[in-house]
């Protein structure tokens, strides 16, 4: 047993020491804050409460929530693009934001 989850470990440690799956992983793993953002954001629009429902709907303001969510969640593919192309570079010392700008334009082609 001890072999087969030697070689486990191994094959694992490879992965995880890969730039590219590193990049991506780091990259996507950034966008948390603003998926937590628009998750608030979508729970505070919809939430089923009559009072809140209320309060919301008499200052007007639940468009706000969704506009909240659309600009966070709802595009979360670019930000995602621009943060796997940072931390790509990063992981190869080179210049981070010039290369996130590429990789969006590109994800945007």
């Amino acid at each position: 047993m001890d072999k087969y989850m030697d070689k486990v470990l191994v094959f694992a440690d490879k992965i995880s020491n890969n730039r590219y799956l590193k990049a991506i992983s780091n990259g996507l793993m950034a966008t948390l804050p603003i998926n937590i953002i628009g998750s608030i954001a979508l729970l505070l629009a919809v939430l089923p409460i009559q009072g809140w429902t209320d309060f919301i709907n008499s200052i007007n303001i639940g468009g706000y929530f969704s506009v909240g969510y659309s600009m966070t969640v709802g595009v979360i593919s670019v930000y995602a693009s621009f943060l796997v192309g940072h931390r790509l570079a990063t992981e190869f010392k080179q210049s981070a934001v010039p290369a996130g700008i590429v990789s969006l334009f590109a994800f945007l082609m």
